[in-house]
């Protein structure tokens, strides 16, 4: 719920901007009293993530056609959107930028075919974390550590000023044990990182919940991985450091039980379309109908 929330606040705030001294070309060609309807169609075929973002952009103006994760066509209508045309036209592009975003996303975590082994690092765009993480998700990814404060990732620099603290020259297994009872003892994760096989198996010894193998030398993962899982057999690895896609499939091969990415993030969009459809004027007791651009106008009495 937090990630959903955080999501939908980003997508707001990202309305918000697109607002800012409000939609000057409709107020003043359209005018008020306009109402529009048309479709939102894909413009490739992927996975649609971004629905709850969108519904919270264009409130009840938008119907969706399709769950969100679904797979979707080329030119295949997802949702129908109809309202006043100051509210749908001012509202649409957000909308449309959320859906291709979040969707481009979910597609190339789907295509990975390695469900619940990828995870998203904190390597996101500034102010779009939680709708990344989120897209992440629907793709069928881990969101992960969405902050700071969700889990106790120490590092090699935490552990090299612990060692000064310490009056160690550099960070042995004595300051590692010391850095996992710190951090200990609580409901919270305490992970590792380890760019040695003797700091990880330190960690797997002194108790700590899992170890992240950065930038390890992949001719030597396997053995690393063993020798941490015989140290401590509840131990989670997690991989990380300059993965890419295509090293997913023998990652997971290796032992790791997670590889936690950011090239997710730069995925190229999908991209959506707004298509209108209809436009009806309302006066005074009147409702005039336009269809289809370049039809001709029909007057109908309203009811």
């Amino acid at each position: 719920m937090r990630l959903l929330a955080g999501s939908k606040l980003e997508a707001l705030r990202a309305l918000k901007e697109d607002l800012r001294g409000g939609d000057i070309t409709t107020a003043r060609v359209v005018g008020k009293g306009v109402i529009v309807a048309g479709e939102i169609c894909c413009e490739r075929d992927g996975t649609l993530a971004g629905v709850a973002e969108a519904e919270a952009v264009l409130n009840r103006a938008v119907v969706f056609r399709k769950r969100e994760g679904a797979g979707i066509r080329r030119d295949e209508v997802v949702a129908r959107v109809s309202g006043e045309a100051g509210f749908v036209f001012g509202r649409i592009r957000t909308a449309l930028d959320v859906l291709s975003y979040m969707s481009g996303i979910a597609t190339v975590v789907r295509k990975a075919g390695v469900p619940r082994f990828v995870a998203g690092t904190r390597k996101t765009h500034p102010g779009s974390r939680f709708m990344e993480k989120r897209a992440l998700e629907v793709g069928g990814g881990l969101s992960h550590r969405t902050a700071l404060g969700d889990g106790f990732l120490i590092k090699k620099e935490h552990l090299t000023a612990l060692a000064c603290v310490m009056g160690r020259r550099k960070p042995d297994a004595r300051v590692i044990t010391e850095a996992i009872r710190r951090a200990g003892g609580g409901s919270k994760p305490v992970i590792i990182e380890a760019e040695t096989v003797g700091r990880a198996v330190a960690a797997a010894r002194a108790g700590a919940d899992a170890v992240m193998f950065d930038n390890f030398p992949e001719r030597k993962l396997v053995g690393a991985i063993r020798m941490a899982k015989a140290a401590n057999q509840g131990i989670l690895v997690e991989i990380s450091g300059g993965v890419g896609v295509g090293d997913l499939p023998r990652l997971r091969r290796a032992g790791a039980d997670v590889a936690s990415v950011s090239c997710f993030y730069w995925a190229r969009p999908l991209g959506f379309r707004f298509e209108i459809k209809k436009a009806e004027l309302r006066e005074r007791g009147k409702r005039r109908k336009v269809k289809n651009k370049g039809r001709k106008t029909k007057k109908t009495e309203s009811r």
